[in-house]
């Protein structure tokens, strides 16, 4: 089907009462949606409130062409459900054993069939019980994410206002570390030591073989880029790792002790 004269996927539904656009195709589409006070609910989960409604909207299915309402709603794996609303409207009737749809034509327009293609919507779930058995097997596993590499293509509906300030701020936390201190300032930072205060030192942390590489590791790409260089000071503070969200190690300097001196 061609919305806007672009191409998105459908399902037909039946137990759908109206059409339901995923919100994240509005922009992609060039919809303009109004408001609407409506609710939808699906079997097992909660109500959730109607986002807009776009009115009218060019639609091309085949040799078929036609406007249609559509309502806004959050949708995870579908873009577009087709339901009795359209149905009526076009003189449709769904063929699920010849996967096709039977339109018997109205307002002037002639019948014709449409080809669809089934969806197989079904996957194979394992449990964690599953999951760490075929690792402990060395059986082959495969971990998938998706991210949005450039906000300037993503379709959600973010508001203009944010969009802009991450756009701006998209330099602030860079995949690499810069090759070179920033520049000299004007005020250079300064720590007013304490006189006959003891300096504090505490002893490093035991670290296990894959840690103490991982530091290794870490060090030698900071002290390469020489963000930090070597140095012979009295005072000194262990490091220890902790676990990003993703699993991966984030270094950390305990200065726990320093902060205790007067």
């Amino acid at each position: 089907m061609r919305v806007n004269g672009k191409p998105i996927r459908v399902m037909i539904d039946t137990g759908a009462t109206h059409n339901y656009l995923a919100s994240t195709q509005v922009e992609r589409l060039s919809l303009v949606v109004g408001k609407d006070r409506g609710r939808v609910k699906a079997i097992k989960s909660p109500h959730q409130q109607v986002d807009g409604i776009a009115k009218e909207v060019p639609v091309k299915l085949g040799p078929y062409e036609g406007k249609f309402n559509m309502r806004m709603v959050i949708i995870d794996d579908l873009e577009l459900i087709v339901g009795l609303e359209f149905l009526r409207q076009t003189n449709t009737m769904p063929v699920p054993y010849a996967d096709m749809l039977l339109m018997m034509g109205t307002n002037q327009a002639k019948s014709c069939i449409i080809p669809c293609m089934p969806m197989n919507m079904a996957a194979e779930n394992i449990s964690v019980l599953q999951l760490k058995k075929g690792v402990k097997r060395h059986e082959p596993t495969f971990l998938v994410t998706l991210c949005i590499e450039d906000i300037k293509h993503s379709w959600g509906l973010i508001p203009a206002a944010v969009k802009e300030l991450l756009l701006e701020s998209e330099d602030v936390m860079p995949q690499d570390m810069p090759k070179r201190l920033p520049p000299r300032r004007i005020v250079d930072h300064e720590i007013h030591l304490v006189l006959s205060v003891k300096p504090p030192a505490r002893a490093p942390y035991r670290l296990s073989q894959p840690k103490l590489t991982e530091l290794r590791r870490q060090f030698t790409k900071i002290l390469d880029i020489r963000i930090n260089v070597p140095s012979k000071s009295i005072y000194g503070s262990s490091m220890l790792f902790q676990k990003k969200h993703d699993g991966s190690p984030r270094l950390y300097v305990d200065y726990r002790a320093l902060k205790k001196s007067p």
